[in-house]
């Protein structure tokens, strides 16, 4: 870290020990300047298989456009990987699968022909790996159309194959949150691959109604601070997380605006971010998110992302993701994913707030 950047974090600290809730000027600059960071290294990685391609990813990107990129990059990144492939041929499927995905048909033979020897020379075996590709070119395949239409492990299922809209897979979905509608692992990853219209249409109103209670419930909830500061304890903040992702999949907007104007939600995800300004810097590892476990980390900034897909323009949710990108630069990278779901969530932020009267 640089003198100049350890003195203008420094500032930064200070005016936010001085001013806790508000998001100042220099807070505002130095989260632009680390979100931006973020977007390049993520685009650099990406052309050295270092990264995952998000863009099918719950949360971290709109198609159509969102506020950190376009489809347009998505092909871009796609062809050039493609170019590639007389080269090297085992260039990334999910450079293949983006093509797809965005429409370009050109690519189906290739698509075709790469799953044909996986099915020649692999038997189909550890299908986890072409499942999105099988869903890119169903029903054209006909050699590996069971894959779609029989081979469901629910811990291998995407959005690709889900998007699909096969009505059995579908059911089976909904059975599966319907039968652990209080089990909120598989209700928010089963809502998140049937989408908020199938999952209406097939929970019925009644369940809805009562998951809905449920995050209310959450939203409300006054936690003791000895649970807060648990951090040990890793079950509050994955039920945060799914909280946060179910009510974006649904797009319930009261429910995160109560969660975000919950103080002690507010600090769970802001836990340690109190800490004097010099110790922050100096001793990086022992106060604000580097008290955190990975875990907890990954927990906070995808609820942040969550919240982003529904309510960007709240301003605690500026705040906190500000202050969350300060911190992680701080602490030197925490992962790109964790990164990077906080620089979106920081752009939206900025959009809302610049579209509002």
């Amino acid at each position: 870290m640089s003198d100049w950047t350890r003195e203008f974090l420094k500032a930064v600290f200070r005016e936010w020990a001085n001013d806790p809730d508000t998001l100042t000027p220099k807070l505002t600059e130095l989260a632009d300047r680390v979100s931006d960071g973020v977007f390049q290294s993520y685009w650099d990685q990406l052309r050295t298989r270092m990264s995952t391609w998000f863009f099918h990813q719950p949360y971290f990107y709109r198609r159509g456009g969102d506020v950190w990129c376009d489809d347009d990059r998505w092909v871009r990144e796609a062809e050039w990987w493609e170019s590639r492939r007389p080269l090297e041929w085992l260039s990334p499927l999910p450079a293949l699968e983006t093509l797809l995905y965005f429409g370009r048909k050109e690519y189906v033979r290739p698509a075709i022909e790469i799953l044909n020897h996986w099915l020649n020379e692999y038997s189909g075996t550890d299908y986890e790996g072409y499942l999105d590709l099988v869903a890119l070119v169903y029903p054209e395949h006909e050699a590996s159309r069971g894959y779609i239409e029989n081979g469901w492990e629910f811990q291998y299922l995407s959005r690709i194959v889900a998007n699909l809209r096969y009505q059995p897979l579908d059911e089976w979905l909904a059975a599966i949150v319907s039968n652990d509608i209080d089990d909120l692992f598989y209700v928010t990853k089963g809502l998140e691959l049937l989408g908020r219209e199938q999952a209406e249409r097939l929970l019925g109103s009644d369940r809805i109604q009562r998951l809905r209670s449920r995050l209310e419930s959450f939203a409300f909830h006054q936690w003791s601070n000895a649970e807060i500061s648990n951090i040990e304890e890793c079950d509050l903040w994955i039920d945060s997380d799914d909280v946060c992702r179910i009510a974006a999949t649904m797009g319930w907007k009261d429910v995160g605006s109560k969660l975000l104007d919950n103080p002690q939600f507010v600090a769970l995800l802001n836990l340690g971010l109190s800490a004097g300004a010099d110790e922050t810097i100096t001793q990086p590892l022992h106060h604000g998110f580097g008290r955190l476990h990975s875990s907890q980390w990954l927990f906070s900034a995808q609820a942040l992302l969550s919240l982003s897909w529904i309510i960007p323009e709240h301003p605690r949710l500026g705040l906190l993701t500000a202050r969350s990108l300060v911190a992680m630069r701080c602490l030197g990278g925490l992962g790109l994913e964790r990164q990077l779901a906080l620089a979106i969530a920081w752009k939206r932020f900025q959009q809302a707030s610049n579209q509002m009267p």
